[in-house]
C-alpha cells in the first residue's frame, strides 16, 4: 500500500465516526487506512475536548510547512565546520556525532552527503575528501562468459581421481601397450 497523507475529508469522516462510537479498526476499514493511522490522527492533532477536524488540518499543515522549511536549511557555520573536518578526513558520521555531543546545531550525515553530492555535480572537489569513494563493483558469483567456449555437460565429463605422490618423486607413466615377457595382462609394467 502506498503511503499518503490524510486529506481534510478523511479527517471529517474520522471525527464523525469517532463521535458515532465506531472503533479505530472499523474506521480504518471504512477509509481503507491502517487502524494505527486512525488512532494517531486524533492523538497528534487534538487540542482540548473532542477531535476537531478543521483544527487538525491546520496543525498538520503547519507541521508540514515547518518540516519542509527546515529540511534544506543548514547554518553557514555548521557547513564550514563540516568542510574543515572533511578536509581532515573525518567521516560524515564523525562530524554529525561531534556536533551532537558538543551540543552544536545538528547536522545529519545524510545532509553532509547531499551537500557533497551537490558540490560534485557543480564541478567541486569536496567528494575527493571522503574516506571511501564509491567504486563500481564486479558482481560476485558470475563468471565472465563472453568469448569462452561452452563447457560440456556434467554427465559427459570423466572423473579422474588424483594420484597422491610423496614430494620429490616422479609420477609413473604407462609404457607402450606391449607387455614385457613374463608379466600377465593384469599387471602392466610401470616406469619410475
Amino acid at each position: 500500500m502506498c503511503y499518503r497523507h490524510l486529506i481534510q475529508e478523511e479527517r471529517y469522516q474520522i471525527s464523525a465516526l469517532l463521535q458515532a462510537g465506531f472503533s479505530q479498526a472499523a474506521i480504518g476499514a471504512k477509509l481503507s487506512r491502517s487502524p494505527s493511522s486512525v488512532s494517531r490522527e486524533p492523538n497528534r492533532n487534538r487540542v482540548v475536548g473532542p477531535y476537531p477536524p478543521q483544527v487538525a488540518g491546520w496543525l498538520a499543515a503547519a507541521r508540514s510547512q515547518r518540516s519542509s522549511a527546515n529540511a534544506g536549511r543548514v547554518p553557514v557555520a555548521a557547513w564550514e565546520f563540516a568542510r574543515e573536518k572533511l578536509a581532515e578526513t573525518w567521516s560524515r558520521q564523525q562530524i554529525a556525532a561531534h556536533r551532537r555531543v558538543q551540543h552544536l546545531p545538528r547536522l545529519s550525515h545524510e545532509t553532509i552527503y547531499r551537500r557533497i553530492d551537490e558540490d560534485k555535480r557543480a564541478g567541486g572537489r569536496l567528494h575527493l575528501a571522503l574516506r571511501v569513494h564509491k567504486q563500481r563493483r564486479k558482481r560476485r558469483g558470475v563468471r565472465e562468459r563472453r568469448g569462452a567456449a561452452p563447457s560440456p555437460p556434467r554427465s559427459n565429463r570423466t572423473s579422474t581421481s588424483p594420484i597422491l605422490m610423496p614430494p620429490g618423486s616422479v609420477a609413473p607413466t604407462r609404457t607402450s601397450t606391449a607387455l614385457s615377457a613374463g608379466s600377465s595382462p593384469s599387471t602392466a609394467s610401470w616406469k619410475k
